[in-house]
């Protein structure tokens, strides 16, 4: 969840503190903050301290910039810096949280990003802008339409996710090469950064849920489905690879 606010993480208060070694932040604030007979000047203060504290706890642990330490250790780490921004990203690659997750994804051979569960009427431009700069060509083969599917519901005000895909799939139909960008984004990209491209993996999935006794007849389904979509994976890929040359 690498956007402003990251997944619910309740302690985020104490971080600063606990990285300043101080004392962890106490329940006082909260009380403060919803006490009628707390002075009014207490009160600034208190929200004073819970902004700062929320904001470095975003820009230190949320900030894609938080992985940079850990990609430098594990280079090949695999690693999807979800939502591109979310809400950041109508700000375009100008705002630094979008540009260090398209710096981290250029440098780092594994380094994904996803659009899912967007607001795309606010990201649509500056989507499509990326996607005709040539500059960043190398994103096309990084980012997956990723689904939260459920979170549409939420965030999106009770938006379907038949309706949110939709939404997308127009949007790709009047692109340029918008048909191909879906079928990579939807498909090739996420197989890739399942690792099911590889055979060898697909095998071993299987054979893992051989030896714990999973049910034979689903098991045996799902591994047919994989070996089938792999196939058609290599096929798509094939095509898109040859139209590139071309």
């Amino acid at each position: 969840h690498c956007s402003p606010g990251g997944m619910t993480t309740h302690e985020l208060l104490h971080y600063k503190q606990y990285d300043e070694e101080k004392p962890v932040y106490s329940s006082q604030l909260q009380r403060s903050l919803h006490s009628s007979d707390t002075p009014p000047d207490a009160a600034s203060t208190s929200w004073d301290h819970e902004c700062k504290a929320i904001k470095y706890f975003y820009d230190n642990y949320v900030h894609p910039r938080a992985w940079r330490e850990v990609l430098k250790k594990y280079k090949n780490l695999k690693l999807c810096l979800a939502h591109f921004g979310g809400e950041l990203f109508p700000s375009g690659a100008q705002n630094d949280w979008i540009k260090e997750i398209i710096d981290l994804i250029d440098e780092f051979p594994n380094v994904y990003t996803d659009f899912s569960c967007w607001s795309f009427g606010k990201s649509k431009d500056v989507f499509s802008g990326l996607l005709l700069n040539k500059k960043y060509d190398f994103l096309k083969d990084r980012i997956l339409f990723g689904t939260d599917w459920y979170m549409t519901l939420v965030a999106l005000w009770g938006k379907g996710y038949k309706n949110y895909c939709e939404d997308f799939w127009e949007f790709f139909e009047g692109f340029p090469g918008g048909k191909d960008l879906w079928i990579r984004f939807s498909f090739l990209n996420p197989f890739e950064f399942y690792g099911f491209n590889d055979k060898a993996i697909i095998d071993n999935l299987n054979n893992a849920l051989k030896d714990v006794k999973a049910d034979a007849a689903k098991r045996e389904t799902n591994y047919q489905l994989l070996c089938r979509l792999q196939k058609e994976y290599e096929n798509q890929r094939k095509r898109l690879d040859k139209y590139k040359k071309a």
